[in-house]
């Protein structure tokens, strides 16, 4: 299930926040993984029947992770999670399925990188506190948009901002023809998203937020 080498684990922000194209994209089913409780915390989306096909589940040892990661947030600590305010409740699962995935494709050669959607600044965090890579909707949703084609240029998440070729040609080898499949990056000036020829390597870089 791994085309591009990462899975993308998803909390309940980054997924409201992706238009309902995205979350039925064939990138979107085949890449993502959704807590459980995120899944509770999206009940009432349209679409929530579909999206629990990409269920990650809370098993023995996401709790395990969980315990480890709660035992890493201070008492008085409230930006990650606040129960007496109804808040957060998913977001340090979110982080302990990253880490279990990470665990578990870890004894396998060329694993995938487990990687954390969100635009939550306390998640983001406290992934980075575990080195995990992390996303925000808006780069995900870019992700998205290279893989399957799209130019949504109206799309409000983006704000019109993608600035990729119409003729679609950064995405085929100039050796081979083939379609290059899109990997995303962390840049020194920012994010990137390379199209990369599985046989000749590299074929270009293009920066989805360009002119932004």
């Amino acid at each position: 299930m791994s085309w591009f080498g990462q899975r993308y684990v998803l909390d309940t922000n980054a997924l409201s926040q992706l238009r309902r194209h995205r979350r039925e994209s064939e990138f979107f089913r085949e890449h993502t993984v959704i807590p459980s409780e995120v899944l509770h915390e999206a009940q009432g989306f349209p679409d929530i029947d579909v999206l629990r096909a990409n269920l990650y589940p809370t098993t023995s040892s996401v709790l395990d992770w969980l315990v480890r990661i709660m035992a890493t947030v201070p008492v008085e600590d409230t930006k990650l999670v606040d129960l007496y305010a109804n808040h957060g409740g998913a977001d340090p699962l979110v982080v302990a399925c990253a880490l279990d995935g990470k665990t578990r494709d870890g004894q396998f050669l060329g694993a995938p990188e487990w990687v954390v959607v969100t635009s939550d600044a306390a998640v983001r965090a406290k992934a980075e506190e575990f080195n995990l890579h992390v996303l925000n909707s808006a780069e995900f949703a870019a992700i998205i948009d290279a893989a399957e084609d799209q130019r949504p240029s109206d799309d409000p998440l983006l704000d019109g901002s993608e600035n990729i070729d119409e003729d679609q040609s950064y995405r085929t080898c100039s050796e081979c023809g083939r379609d290059c499949p899109p990997e995303p990056f962390q840049h020194e000036q920012g994010f990137r998203i390379a199209f990369i020829c599985p046989e000749h390597g590299v074929h270009s870089v293009v920066d989805p937020f360009e002119g932004r």
